[in-house]
């Protein structure tokens, strides 16, 4: 067997021996293997298409490593044992991509860089989880790379620059826009780097770069200037394109365009709550806190961040985080002398006095903060006050009180024609009287928040009444007929609908045990049943804004359309 490594390098005669050498060994028992880059196949082409003529060749493309092929190599190279070194050839893998190539180097720069640990018995050991999450990537690799990079016409760099300002993916239009060129252009500079290996084409139309570690060098190669200017050409790109927001505040951030990384962080955090997804919208609100300092009117946006870190904190349930976060709140907003961010953070003091049991403290701040609100002429404040004072009454189990404020914010509402805050709010007054055990009342309210979602032509209103009919039956000892009692169907927009009249994998019976469950927390406990903490806080709490909020805004993103030279 003769092996040729590299032959993409060899000149014209070595090429032309071997397809010499080809063609008189077909007899005999003679192997010659030669091999060759991918990205350098087009100089090869046409030998590779005479021989292919003369049956004289055989092509075989080589795929990446896998999971399991990269484990049995770092073992190998290491000398441990594979199942020792799992954590430590998962990260390998996932750097590598599985790049044979890729996988050698990063082993051998590890050993260079003394961040493999040398075992007698067992040869080298891997680095615990610290020291290998601190690796970039190898000298050898980023050579490689680099003279690739530089071995590509002015066009096709530019390409490669704005790719990889973009992200790992992309499609041709954005990259289009960015570029800034025509799409016959733009096709044929991308054209020869999807030839090379470089970039890979997606089945649903967009593009990547092969590895992520080729995007991670072209773009660390660029200056800072370049690499702004460049998030700034994207950013505009994405808009037009109907991108996340999450996306459009990360480049808007690499681009330092302050005012628009700040909107679409709020916005995308937004997005994140009503995703449930509390760290990714916190972290939103901490990236919107450090960027507020280069901002007009810094304070006033320091502390709307600091609200809505102070909102989902309170929602975690991180007392902690949540009461250091309130003193900040008073602090700034003493700073900022707004009379509308004072009665904010008056409500917020409130909600911290009664939550740590001093009641009669908590009373003067939301006297200030009613009396600000009065005074600004904000009577939709001022019904929140109320029902925020409501809520931390429901979370003591004061239901008296629940229903004091609840009417005390009615009044506001019906006076401003905010029917669908008094619908919520009459919702909430009537589990109260769930709980105090006064079911006329409870149904009274029920009906009546009811009759006012159906007049909106919201279908909450079988909701409400579907959740009264099933209490009513757990109140009567009727468990059957409440497992009876079919799913609320809520719409778009609407709220979920509560634990025990959600659909299980158990039938009905399982949906009357959680009804059950629910109606003892209520307070109407069989004999046996111990008394409910009435300092603890409930997992039926009432809403405290009194509306759905506003609904998400539809995402209208523009059909891709083939690059020049493909079929759509």
């Amino acid at each position: 067997m003769l092996f040729v490594d590299d032959v993409q390098w060899a000149d014209a005669a070595t090429l032309e021996f071997l397809a010499y050498a080809a063609h008189r060994i077909r007899d005999e028992r003679v192997l010659i293997v030669a091999t060759q880059r991918r990205e350098d196949r087009t100089v090869l082409e046409r030998w590779k298409a005479q021989l292919s003529e003369r049956r004289a060749i055989r092509i075989v493309r080589l795929g990446r490593f896998g999971a399991d092929h990269t484990r049995d190599l770092v073992a190998e190279v290491l000398g441990g044992v594979a199942a020792e070194l799992e954590r430590f050839t998962s990260f390998v893998h996932d750097e590598s991509e599985g790049n044979p190539f890729y996988v050698l180097e990063y082993l051998r720069w590890l050993r260079d860089t003394h961040q493999l640990e040398p075992d007698g018995a067992r040869g080298l050991v891997a680095p615990d989880g610290d020291r290998v999450a601190t690796v970039g990537v190898p000298e050898s690799i980023r050579s490689l790379i680099w003279a690739r990079y530089r071995g590509f016409d002015e066009g096709a760099r530019s390409v490669l620059d704005a790719a990889a300002a973009i992200g790992r993916s992309f499609t041709f239009d954005v990259l289009e826009r960015v570029i800034g060129r025509a799409p016959e252009a733009v096709w044929a500079t991308l054209e020869p780097l999807i030839a090379a290996g470089l970039i890979e084409a997606g089945a649903d139309g967009s593009y990547a770069f092969a590895h992520d570690k080729l995007r991670q060098t072209v773009y660390e190669s660029l200056g800072p200037p370049a690499r702004r200017a460049l998030h700034a050409r994207v950013l505009r790109a994405l808009e037009a394109d109907g991108a996340g927001d999450a996306e459009l505040a990360h480049h808007a951030l690499r681009a330092q365009l302050w005012p628009q990384a700040y909107a679409h962080l709020h916005v995308a955090a937004r997005y994140a709550e009503a995703d449930s997804a509390w760290e990714v919208a916190r972290a939103a609100y901490a990236r919107m806190l450090a960027i507020a300092p280069r901002l007009d009117d810094p304070d006033r946006k320091r502390f709307d961040a600091l609200q809505a870190i102070e909102r989902l904190l309170e929602f975690m349930g991180r007392r902690p985080e949540w009461i250091d976060t309130i003193e900040r709140l008073v602090v700034l907003a003493d700073r900022v002398g707004d009379p509308a961010v004072r009665a904010e953070a008056a409500l917020k003091r409130m909600a911290l006095r009664s939550v740590q049991g001093d009641r009669a403290g908590a009373a003067a701040p939301f006297a200030e903060a009613d009396a600000l609100f009065e005074a600004l002429g904000d009577s939709r404040s001022r019904a929140r006050g109320y029902r925020d004072v409501a809520y931390l009454a429901w979370v003591r189990g004061d239901y008296r009180e629940v229903i004091a404020s609840s009417f005390a914010a009615m009044a506001i509402d019906r006076e401003l024609g905010h029917r669908r805050a008094l619908a919520a709010t009459a919702e909430n007054v009537s589990h109260a009287y769930c709980w105090l055990d006064d079911a006329a009342e409870a149904e009274r309210w029920a009906e009546q928040a009811a009759a006012t979602y159906e007049e909106l032509g919201d279908r909450l209103a079988a909701y409400v009444r579907l959740d009264m009919r099933a209490w009513t039956h757990l109140r009567r000892g009727e468990e059957a007929a409440a497992a009876m009692v079919p799913p609320g169907r809520t719409g778009r927009g609407a709220r979920p609908r509560p634990r025990w009249l959600r659909g299980s994998a158990r039938g009905r019976g399982a949906a009357a045990s959680t009804r059950r469950d629910r109606w003892r927390r209520r307070g109407r406990r069989p004999s046996g049943d111990p008394a409910p903490d009435p300092t603890a806080r409930s997992s039926a709490r009432p809403r405290r804004g009194g509306t759905h909020g506003p609904p998400r805004p539809p995402r209208a993103r523009r059909p891709r359309r083939p690059p020049p030279g493909r079929a759509g």
